[in-house]
């Protein structure tokens, strides 16, 4: 079958997935007795497990411990390719504004919100290989998932990080001596509507430092959404990168600092719903 076939077809049964009640949607996925991947997805929707189900996918498929549930729901669903493609993203990004903040600042105090397992920002300071040094502050409202990037972090090699249980709410007293030049915050916004999104936006803006960045994104809307919400019970809130840059502009970020990634053309490529944005706050508050 030719690659335009196997499209034809993967669109063609999304499409169907797309119109099945909810009920019968879920018995679709969790299929073959719901495998692991399935099942600690649909359980734990949203998250840090959720995604290192999707993150970890092609290291258990190499080492041929991926089940046949798993192998067809995450080659025949492009959700799971994107989130891999953001994770890759955010780290290329998170790595090359820490290089920016070094040479400006001298030192890196990254934060992230929401942090989850932290794997994008931990992976990113590993690879920089200690140049430049980075101070980390990971921020959740999950014992577990802080628990979880504890242990990531130890076997990464990175011990300069302070674990916050809190949320943004809170966010200007967690940061009251940290004062950050670097705040990753990718896939919080995906949970939140817009309300919540602008105060989490000016909560993070009132803590940033002159000359700092931020990273963030949010998931676009994608012709696999209504299955992901009904299927996998994983209901999101979708905005396209150009509501997304509203919604930063009218947090107070300038217009003229907000970027879209160049680094999205070294990803490989899947219809990617994903979007990053990173705001480069350069002005004095």
């Amino acid at each position: 079958m030719t690659g335009l076939a196997l499209l034809v077809c993967r669109r063609a049964l999304i499409t169907v997935l797309n119109m099945l009640p909810p009920k019968i949607a879920q018995r679709a996925f969790l299929a073959f007795g719901g495998t692991r991947d399935t099942l600690v997805l649909f359980e734990n929707t949203g998250s840090h497990e959720a995604l290192e189900v999707m993150y970890t996918y092609p290291e258990r498929r190499a080492n041929d411990e991926a089940s046949f549930s798993s192998i067809f729901w995450w080659n025949l669903l492009e959700n799971p390719r994107a989130v891999r493609n953001r994770l890759e993203l955010v780290k290329h990004e998170v790595a090359s504004v820490a290089r920016t903040c070094a040479t400006a600042h001298g030192t890196v105090r990254l934060l992230s919100v929401g942090s989850g397992s932290a794997r994008p920002v931990l992976e990113a300071v590993a690879s920089l290989n200690g140049t430049p040094p980075v101070n980390m502050m990971l921020l959740d409202v999950n014992e577990d998932a802080l628990a979880y990037s504890q242990e990531l972090a130890a076997k990464l090699g990175i011990a300069d990080v302070t674990y916050v249980k809190g949320n943004f709410l809170r966010l200007e007293r967690h940061c009251a001596a940290f004062s950050p030049n670097v705040v990753e915050m990718v896939g919080l916004l995906d949970y939140l509507e817009d309300r919540h999104a602008m105060l989490l936006l000016r909560q993070i803006l009132s803590v940033m430092s002159p000359h700092s960045y931020l990273v963030t994104g949010n998931i676009s809307p994608n012709r696999e959404s209504p299955f992901v919400t009904k299927g996998i019970n994983w209901p999101l809130v979708y905005r396209s990168s150009t509501k997304l840059f509203r919604l930063l502009t009218a947090a107070g970020f300038a217009e003229q600092n907000i970027n879209r990634p160049r680094a999205l053309e070294d990803i490989p490529r899947s219809d990617r719903p994903q979007a990053v944005s990173t705001a480069d706050e350069n002005h004095q508050r």
